[in-house]
């Protein structure tokens, strides 16, 4: 039997170890570290998993005052940290707001110049829409003959309100809308004699003086439509050839014979008594 601390060889193996008891007994096991359970943290110090609240770790016996363990702090990241100021929050109902006013501003003075920019050029489209339309079964001659004789009968503006009304549209517009815009209500001119009597390059309408900026809008007998210049020969064309008179209404008026003279009678003696 080996002494104490005498150096023997194991029988097992052949390793050798200093005896601390009985020769046939082994030398005494660590007992193997109990396995982690749900919910242990690491040490901050070396890292083993050991209990919440612990005061000392069972691993490295370092002093943790006895608090909550943290988890240790992640490695820093490579790169710069760059945390960016925070932002002022916009208001949202300001900038809708602007917007509406700016839609609003658009179409009203988009809407304002476009009727600035087109009433000069609206009596054309009255001309080319309404009127040109009615010349052609007077000028073919395919209108009844009754109508034929009236409208050679009206001069100025009654000549277009029968063409308007004969076209079903009752009310329609006779005034020219480049004068409506000055405030007032001016029609359009009519011929000044009889329609089957005109050329068909003879104008039969036109705006009145005025109406217009420069110059006026004139339709002719044949439906052609143009913008003359004031002071040009089509524009004195124009007024020599038609009037804003209205007459022939149909009615035919017998003419008035010059009234003769009464005979004097010779003075009777009997009425100076």
């Amino acid at each position: 039997m080996a002494e104490p601390g005498q150096t023997v060889a194991c029988s097992s193996c052949g390793a050798t170890f200093v005896a601390q008891g009985d020769a046939g007994s082994a030398p005494p096991m660590k007992s193997p570290p109990p396995a982690a359970s749900v919910g242990d943290v690491p040490c901050p110090m070396c890292g083993e998993l050991i209990k919440p609240g612990a005061r000392i770790c069972r691993f490295c016996k370092a002093q943790l005052g006895g608090g909550p363990v943290a988890a240790p702090p992640p490695p820093p990241a490579y790169g710069y940290n760059y945390n960016p100021p925070p932002q002022k929050k916009s208001s949202c109902l300001l900038w809708v707001i602007i917007g509406i006013v700016g839609v609003v501003v658009l179409c009203v003075g988009g809407s304002v110049g476009m009727y600035l920019w087109g009433k000069e050029k609206m009596c054309g489209m009255v001309m080319e829409q309404t009127f040109r339309p009615q010349l052609e079964p007077f000028r073919s001659k395919s209108a009844d003959k009754e109508d034929r004789e009236k409208v050679d009968r009206l001069r100025g503006p009654a000549f277009w309100r029968f063409m308007v009304q004969r076209a079903g549209q009752q009310g329609g517009n006779l005034v020219c809308l480049g004068s409506a815009t000055k405030g007032q209500q001016r029609p359009f001119l009519g011929p000044n004699r009889a329609f089957s009597e005109l050329k068909d390059d003879e104008p039969v309408g036109c705006c009145p003086k005025g109406g217009h900026k420069d110059g006026t809008w004139i339709i002719y007998k044949d439906g052609r439509v143009e913008f003359a210049s004031e002071g040009s020969d089509a524009y004195k064309k124009a007024y020599e050839a038609l009037t804003d008179v209205e007459s022939g209404d149909g009615e035919k008026r017998p003419e008035k014979k010059p009234e003769e003279k009464e005979k004097k009678k010779p003075d009777d003696p009997k009425d100076n008594w």
